[in-house]
């Protein structure tokens, strides 16, 4: 006969062992449909339904093609431990959650970061707030990795602000490390995003908004041709109404009137009536010409220099000194542009990021930048980079990171901010990106 305690120490071992492969099969199904981006649940999950959601029956799947999975998952598996129910499914997502962010942080390490923030109402018309982080990695590739979906129970600013910081708070991130702040400008929620800015920006003076370049210059001529549009509607409504009116007057009043205005015009320029052939083609000539010019002084003054103005107020409504002077720090960066200035370099980085460089630093920044500028004009690797971000990256291949301590903090400043260089570039010059000769 066999003891009794070895009885019951075998029973144990395999419910142990059956425990552990049928949490592995819920483990590994829910991570399938995670990185697949499916959706778990089922309208009819019942044991009779034809289709018990993605999720059992995937498990089920899994269960058709081994014996053991088979005979202990679903209806084979305890009333109490199947591990399949909706709480289960989300405190795994949980875990898995909380793994990916320590990576993300691991990866942040002690670089200074961009939060970029977007809202939205789901399928249940709740508010639902997405964080992504945007920051250089340690070989100086930029990285934005989405971080984390807040259900928030009302928009006002302030709870965003606060949802923010408990978010970065458990990743174990600091709010003065943020060098920068991205929200979409053209969202419903435009008036909460300001106040947002506002507040990161009292927390941390150095998280400097940045609307997207491109879209931001979308919008203002939009807004720019519709203004224009506009006034050119109520023009030509305003000719309309003063032609209706006219054409009423000569209803009423007959055509004689005209007549006798055309009379007096051809007497007063010296039309003869009724032969007034020679001076007829004179006069024609003369208003033809006439006309030309007064049209074109019409498009000139009165199209082209309004839109124009009305272009300007709202790219300088939209694009803030503050946004100008960064995108001129990161075209000066590149020596490879006319426009790199070492004196405007250091200029821009004392008064946009003094808490990133003390006064020593600055002075080692200002003795860095004519050797780097060397040797991006003629290091074969440096010289191909395509933009800050590949120069970055560069830098670090080639060891010269190392060699540049000070310029490379500053371009893992710059890169981290959402600002595109090309479109930094098409602000300032006209001209095509090409090797510059050092100065």
């Amino acid at each position: 006969m066999t003891h009794i305690d070895k009885v019951f120490g075998k029973s144990s071992a395999k419910t142990i062992l059956d425990a552990r492969l049928r949490l592995k099969v819920t483990i590994d199904s829910i991570r399938w449909l995670t990185f697949q981006a499916c959706a778990f649940r089922g309208h009819d999950e019942s044991p009779g339904s034809i289709n018990r959601g993605n999720f059992l029956e995937l498990v089920k799947l899994l269960a058709s093609y081994n014996k053991e999975v088979k005979d202990v998952v679903l209806e084979n598996a305890p009333g109490n431990a199947k591990y399949t129910s909706h709480q289960v499914q989300e405190e795994i997502l949980g875990i898995l959650s909380r793994k990916v962010q320590r990576t993300i942080r691991e990866e942040i390490g002690d670089s200074k970061f961009c939060i970029m923030v977007d809202e939205a109402c789901d399928e249940s018309k709740k508010e639902q707030m997405a964080l992504v982080l945007r920051f250089p990695d340690t070989e100086g590739f930029i990285q934005e990795h989405f971080v984390d979906v807040i259900h928030v129970n009302d928009t006002p600013a302030l709870t965003l602000k606060e949802t923010i910081c408990t978010v970065l708070a458990d990743n174990n991130l600091n709010v003065e490390d943020i060098r920068g702040q991205a929200y979409d400008g053209a969202s419903n929620m435009r008036g909460e995003w300001n106040r947002l800015k506002a507040l990161i920006l009292k927390a941390c003076p150095y998280a400097y908004y940045i609307h997207c370049m491109a879209h931001q210059l979308q919008l203002a001529l939009v807004a720019a041709s519709r203004e224009k549009k506009s006034i050119d509607i109520l023009n030509a409504l305003d000719t309309l109404s003063n032609t209706k009116v006219l054409l009423a007057d000569l209803r009423e009043e007959g055509w004689e009137p005209l007549i006798e205005e055309v009379k007096t015009f051809c007497v007063k320029h010296e039309v003869e009536i009724p032969d007034m052939s020679r001076k007829y083609v004179d006069v024609t000539k003369s208003q033809h010409k006439h006309n030309k010019i007064t049209v074109l002084h019409h498009y000139k003054a009165d199209v082209f220099n309004v839109a124009i103005d009305q272009q300007l107020v709202e790219i300088n409504d939209r694009f803030s000194v503050q946004t100008t002077e960064l995108m001129t720090l990161c075209v000066s960066l590149d020596p490879r542009h006319d426009s790199f200035d070492i004196s405007k370099i250091c200029r821009l980085v004392e008064k946009l990021c003094p808490a990133d460089f003390s006064s020593q630093e600055q002075a080692r920044l200002e003795s860095q930048l004519p050797h780097y500028q060397l040797d991006v004009c003629n290091h074969p690797e440096l010289k191909s980079s395509s933009s800050l971000a590949d120069l970055t990256v560069a830098l670090h291949k080639t060891g010269k990171a190392s060699v540049y301590p000070m310029v490379d903090r500053l371009l893992r400043l710059v890169i981290t901010l959402p600002v595109s260089t090309a479109t930094a570039e098409s602000f300032f010059s006209n001209e095509d990106h090409q090797d510059a000769s050092p100065k």
